[in-house]
């Protein structure tokens, strides 16, 4: 008995290394799975992930860095400022004025536009035409980013009554209205313009200024505006035309509420032309290295320094900053006006309100100071400015800069133009010498400022 059991104890206890041996052979073949994310990497395989890990991530650094170059190289081409003349302005229906912008770092064109045209349009140029009471923004956008912009205020106000005549007929008008509450408002019975033909060159803009009749108690109506033949001149919503190729055409304005009134200009569009030598043509006037342009002395047509010349321009940037050290903000309203932006102005104040007296505040074509690229109108260009902090740390510390106030109070006579405060004009190293001696350029150097034509 006892042999028996000792028997199959041995039996059972050999069993049982049997099954264990069995079990831990069957191991690694069910858990090969867990070996291969267990085992820790041998060093050559490290080495080989880390080769691997560096070389994609140098390529990728590599393709960011040039593409990061790209962008720069991009960006650069990119304007980055935008500064205009004037953030907030008021005017009279009928009245223009002139926005300048400049974008920085490139010396390219602002890119104009008008929230509201029907409250006030903006040509290509930077003129604002006041079209009827109300207010709107005209923005100025860089043409190679247009992320980069300024927006100016517009304020349009109601054309006020010039004249007792004017307001005599406002009252009676007023009289007949109140007689007969049927009556229908006053509707335009006429309009003019201020060109009846003109002689553009291709690619040459030119904005006729439009006149109602009667001129009160009309409620700025809109003009539609039609070319005979685009392909010779086009005309945009606001009167703006532009020759395109030679030949001849009609730009017509129709009244909308009234189309029998309605005016023509015939258009002549001409090949741009090749500067010819003439001897009688006007050429630069200089004295003591000083250019003189005034009513007697005049530059050619096609004289274009293309903006403030880089003399005018550090000048003034040194002078803004002097300004801006005594608390006082100075900017450019208007710098450099090329020719025909010069004709545009002057022909439109000219309608306005007549020759004589267009001539005592703006210059005829060629005789404007703004063609040299050495004068600036600064701030606002009106006689409001006159006694403001900014007019008068003009006229005492501009000298300092090489700029002279050109138009001074009380020397209409003399120089032509009635006083303008907000007018300086670039003269350099000789500036202190003028200023101190209280006279005029035309005083100092002992000529005339009247026009012969």
């Amino acid at each position: 008995m006892y042999k028996k059991l000792t028997a199959l104890l041995l039996s059972l206890i050999l069993l049982g290394l049997t099954v264990t041996a069995c079990t831990k052979e069957d191991t690694p073949k069910t858990g090969s799975s867990s070996q291969l994310s267990d085992t820790p990497m041998t060093p050559e395989s490290t080495a080989t992930f880390d080769e691997t890990m560096n070389t994609d991530t140098a390529e990728k650094d590599g393709d960011i860095k040039a593409k990061n170059n790209d962008d720069i190289s991009s960006d650069a081409l990119k304007a980055e400022k935008i500064t205009v003349s004037s953030k907030d302005i008021t005017i009279n229906e009928g009245e223009t004025f002139l926005l300048t912008a400049e974008v920085i770092p490139m010396n390219e064109k602002a890119v104009w536009s008008s929230s509201d045209k029907t409250i006030a349009d903006v040509t290509d140029e930077g003129i604002v035409t006041a079209v009827k009471e109300g207010k709107c923004v005209i923005t100025a956008a860089a043409q190679t980013n247009s992320d980069i912009y300024e927006s100016i205020k517009v304020t349009v106000r109601k054309k006020q009554s010039l004249s007792s005549s004017q307001s005599e007929q406002q009252t009676a008008t007023s009289e007949r209205n109140n007689d007969n509450e049927d009556q229908k408002p006053q509707q335009v019975e006429a309009i003019s313009l201020n060109y009846k033909a003109i002689t553009i060159d291709i690619g040459e803009k030119a904005t006729p200024v439009v006149t109602f009749t009667p001129s009160n108690d009309i409620d700025n109506d809109k003009i539609n505006w039609s070319s005979s033949n685009e392909f010779i001149a086009t005309v945009d919503s606001s009167g703006c035309i532009t020759g395109c190729e030679e030949g001849s055409c009609i730009i017509t304005a129709v009244s909308e509420s009234n189309k029998d009134a309605a005016a023509q200009i015939d258009v002549t569009v001409a090949k741009p032309r090749e500067p010819a030598i003439d001897d009688n043509a006007p050429q630069e006037y200089y004295i003591d290295g000083i250019l003189i342009v005034n009513k007697t002395y005049s530059l050619p047509r096609d004289y274009n320094p293309g903006g403030l010349t880089s003399e005018c321009a550090a000048a003034f940037e040194e002078l803004r900053h002097g300004a801006a050290e005594d608390g006082i903000n100075i900017y450019v309203s208007s710098g450099f006006r090329s020719y025909s932006t010069q004709e545009q102005l002057y022909n439109g104040y000219v309608s306005m309100y007549g020759r004589e007296a267009a001539d005592r505040f703006s210059a005829r074509p060629g005789h404007s100071e703004h063609q040299t690229g050495l004068a600036v109108d600064c701030n606002y260009a009106g006689d409001y400015f006159a006694g403001t902090p900014e007019a008068i740390w003009l006229e005492e510390h501009c000298y300092e800069y090489g700029f002279i106030i050109r138009y001074p109070q009380g020397k209409e006579s003399i120089t032509g133009y009635k006083y303008e405060p907000w007018h300086i004009r670039y003269i350099g190293d000789m500036a202190q010498t003028i200023y101190e001696s209280g006279l005029t350029l035309e005083e100092y150097f002992g000529i005339s400022s009247e026009y012969n034509y």
